[in-house]
């Protein structure tokens, strides 16, 4: 990852989204994938209980292949 760049965090009760940008690069081939990204995380007594992401797969397939 050469950056991660937060733009929104929105909170409701035990729920918490974060909006970011983001920016790959692949190793291996050197190829670059820009894709926004958000992660969801549920919160309980202060710990995270659960954790999604969502982001452009097909994006970093690319800039792997």
């Amino acid at each position: 990852m050469i950056h991660f760049s937060v733009t929104d965090i929105v909170s409701s009760g035990e729920t918490i989204v974060v909006l970011a940008n983001t920016e790959f690069k692949c190793k291996a081939t050197g190829r670059q994938a820009i894709t926004p990204k958000a992660d969801v995380l549920k919160v309980r007594n202060g710990q995270i209980i659960e954790f999604f992401e969502f982001f452009d797969t097909a994006a970093l397939q690319a800039a792997a292949t």
